[in-house]
């Protein structure tokens, strides 16, 4: 089954730490990596900016 998907507004926090569940904004998020367990984000997440955010 799928769903219709939509990008995020980047203000909102529509963003979960995979490691302590700390939910952030895309600001917080295009850090190198959390803000709350400072647990490394995969770096080639990056490369799909445009499916996840608004422009």
């Amino acid at each position: 089954m799928s769903h219709e998907f939509m990008p995020a507004n980047p203000e909102d926090k529509s963003v979960m730490c995979g490691v302590c569940h700390h939910i952030m904004n895309y600001q917080d998020y295009s850090q190198n990596s959390c803000p709350n367990c400072h647990h490394a984000f995969n770096p080639r997440c990056a490369l799909h900016h445009e499916i996840y955010f608004e422009s």
